[in-house]
C-alpha cells in the first residue's frame, strides 16, 4: 500500500467529524453572541449597560470554549486530504466501524462514530472497545445509555433492554461501571445482535 492511500484512510470520518464540531461550534459562538447581546457601538447616551460578575464570567468561559473549539477543528484539518474528496456512506461506516472498535477516548466522537452506524455493526464494534481497551473510562459522567442510544436504529426500548440485560441502568454513568459490569455490557451488545448475523 503506498503512502498515498494510507493517507486517504479514514478520510470520510475525518471529514464528518470536522462537519460536527464546525455545527458544535456554531452552537458555542450563538451562545456567546447572546451573552453580548446589546454591547455594540450602538450603546445607549442615557444608560449604561451592566454586565453582572456572574455574565462577565460565563462571556470569558464561552471565550474560552470557542477558542478550544477552534483549536480543535485547527488541529483535525490540518490532516485531511486536499483536492476533490468523494464521501460514501459504506466508507464512512467501515471507518467509524474501525475507530469504535478500536476505543476512542472522547467521548462525543464515540457517540459521531454510533451515529454513523447501524446497531448490527455498531454493538459489535462497541463491545471489542469495551472488552479490548479502557476508552470508557474516559466517557466519566456519561451515562451509559446515552451512548448505546446513539447508534442509528437505537431506540430509549432497545437501550433499556440492552441495559437490563447487562443489570444496569440506562442512566448509569460509565466511570461508575467496574469491569465486571463492562463486561457484561459487552456480552448483551453481542448477543443482541447474534441473531441477526446467523440469517
Amino acid at each position: 500500500m503506498s503512502d498515498e492511500e494510507t493517507y486517504e484512510i479514514g478520510a470520510t470520518a475525518r471529514w464528518v467529524e470536522v462537519a460536527e464540531r464546525l455545527r458544535g461550534t456554531e452552537v458555542a459562538l450563538l451562545h456567546a453572541l447572546a451573552l453580548v447581546r446589546g454591547v455594540d457601538p450602538e450603546l445607549s447616551a442615557t444608560s449604561a449597560l451592566v454586565l453582572s460578575e456572574e455574565q462577565v464570567a460565563e462571556l470569558l468561559e464561552a471565550v474560552e470554549e470557542l477558542g478550544d473549539r477552534v483549536e480543535q477543528l485547527r488541529t483535525r484539518a490540518e490532516g485531511l486530504p486536499r483536492g476533490e474528496v468523494e464521501l460514501r456512506l459504506r466508507t464512512l461506516q467501515l471507518e467509524a466501524e474501525a475507530a469504535l472498535s478500536a476505543g476512542v477516548a472522547d467521548v462525543e466522537l464515540a457517540e459521531l462514530y454510533a451515529r454513523c452506524l447501524p446497531v448490527a455493526a455498531g454493538f459489535p464494534a462497541l463491545a471489542a472497545a469495551l472488552r479490548c481497551t479502557d476508552c470508557h473510562e474516559a466517557w466519566g459522567a456519561t451515562p451509559v445509555g446515552r451512548v448505546i442510544g446513539s447508534f442509528r436504529d437505537a431506540d430509549g426500548q432497545l437501550v433499556r433492554h440492552v441495559t437490563e440485560q447487562a443489570t444496569l441502568s440506562p442512566q448509569a454513568r460509565w466511570d461508575c461501571c467496574d469491569r465486571e459490569r463492562i463486561g457484561r455490557l459487552a456480552v448483551a451488545l453481542e448477543r443482541h445482535v447474534a441473531p441477526e448475523r446467523c440469517r
